[in-house]
């Protein structure tokens, strides 16, 4: 079996992305809130590009940053606690977001798309488990080893004080 193979009977299509794209078209006419997670370049960026997007209505960033909120791309919300998956499922409900876009690596990893999907709220990212392909190198290195994945040699230190010879 080539290694492409393995590595596609191991992780579906569906393992890889749960998103929804599901609106109702009242929805689409009056336009969709959506809700981007993180604070750094590539949220801005998605922050840019949905704002121009005649299907959203507002676009809302947590937490943002300085240069996010004057540039009027988006509105931060610098006190909602992105780690908590309740309180952004809370706030979806509360202020009617119809999509969540997570960027960063951490909440992806902490399965924050997971909980959104499972509350059914629209969200694009990877689950916790796709996640885990970026998120933990160990993860990724040990994946490659077992499907024959080409890759560099690796060499997990668990604790550097016994490594250290002097």
């Amino acid at each position: 079996m080539s290694y492409i193979s393995g590595f596609i009977n191991f992780i579906t299509f569906t393992d890889i992305f749960l998103f929804t794209f599901k609106f109702p078209s009242a929805s689409l006419k009056e336009g969709v809130t959506v809700l981007v997670i993180g604070g750094g370049g590539r949220e801005h960026a998605l922050c840019y590009a949905l704002q121009r997007s005649p299907s959203c209505d507002t676009v809302l960033c947590a937490p943002g940053n300085a240069g996010i909120a004057s540039s009027g791309n988006a509105t931060c919300i610098s006190d909602l606690d992105v780690s908590d998956g309740a309180s952004v499922i809370s706030f979806c409900q509360k202020r009617g977001v119809g999509l969540v876009v997570v960027g960063p690596e951490a909440p992806l990893v902490a399965g924050l798309t997971n909980e959104l999907v499972k509350a059914g709220i629209p969200t694009f990212g990877p689950s916790s488990e796709a996640a885990a392909l970026e998120g933990s190198k160990n993860f990724m290195k040990n994946l490659c080893d077992k499907y024959n994945i080409p890759t560099a040699k690796v060499c997990l230190i668990l604790n550097l004080i016994n490594q250290i010879h002097i």
